[in-house]
Parts: structure tokens; sequence; C-alpha cells
């Protein structure tokens, strides 16, 4: 539990909980958090559904320094999200698309969520499947609190971005 509390706040844990507690299936769970977030197949199968609520309880998002070194990780720091976000707002440039092709924690999908109300579309590749559950927690945990912002469908892909196929968003952005 306490690796999990470093990408969702304990309340949000627990809302989360009670609000998936009758979902059995992941197109329920989907439904469910669509509407809370915007993130358009929160899960793509049963399995990342149970993966999901088996790491409420597990520590299994925690990323060794091995790992981080094998993805090339290097993370842009939130402050520096924020002033690029920032910037861009300040001289009346208001995407309707934002496409981040290595995601990794999210930070630059968070700065646009909370920079631009103007976004229709959120497109997110990222090929360490950890980095993607923790940014669907970050998402999640920002809409919970701030529910009255505006939620863009968000599509996140697991995918290598240099085997990406781009046709895939094409007609959206």
């Amino acid at each position: 539990m306490k690796e999990i509390e470093k990408y969702i706040k304990y309340e949000h844990i627990i809302f989360l909980s009670d609000k998936l507690k009758n979902c059995k299936n992941y197109r329920n769970a989907n439904l469910v958090l669509k509407n809370l977030s915007g993130i358009n197949s929160f899960f793509n199968n049963q399995t990342s559904y149970l993966y999901f609520q088996n790491s409420l309880n597990e520590e299994a998002l925690h990323v060794s320094d091995a790992k981080r070194r094998e993805y090339g990780d290097f993370q842009t720091p939130n402050g520096l999200t924020d002033k690029i976000c920032s910037f861009i707002a300040e001289n009346n440039s208001y995407p309707k698309s934002i496409i981040e092709p290595t995601f990794g924690k999210g930070s630059f999908i968070i700065s646009s969520l909370k920079h631009f109300n103007s976004i229709k579309y959120i497109f997110g590749i990222e090929i360490y499947e950890n980095y993607i559950w923790e940014t669907k927690f970050k998402i999640l945990g920002y809409f919970l609190d701030n529910s009255e912002g505006k939620k863009p469908e968000i599509f996140l892909y697991k995918k290598n971005i240099f085997k990406f196929d781009f046709n895939l968003i094409l007609g959206k952005i």
C-alpha cells in the first residue's frame, strides 16, 4: 500500500474501492473511470482490471534503478512542465489535442490538464507499464480533486514510440 500511495492519495484509494466494489468486469469499471477521469479504456482487459485491484494492496508499482536505466528514464520535472504549459497559455495558444510520445510519469499530461481547458483529446505513448499505471492514477487523482474540470478524451498506449502507428490518432488531431 505504501508504494501505490506515491501515485494516488489514500482518500482516492478508498473512494475508488467504493466506486468499483460492484464492478465485476473491466468494461463496467472503464465506464465508471471514464466518467471520473476522461481516460478512454482505463483497463484493456479483465486481466489488467484484476492487476489494478491487486495493486491497491501490493507494492507492485515500484520502479527499480536498473529498470529506470533500461528504459532511459529521465523524467521532466513537474515545475518545468507547468512553466512550459503556462508560457504557451500566456501566449494565447490553446491546443485541442496533446500528443505526449513518451509520457513517463505523466508530467506534461497533468500540466496540460491544469493549463488548457481547450483540450479535447490527449494521446500518450509509453513503453513502461508501471508508468502507464502511475499516470492513470495521477489523472484520476487530478479529476477527483478537480471534479469540475473539463475532461478530454484520453488515450494511453503501451507501445514503443518507434513502432507506434500514428494513423491511430490522425483523425483526431
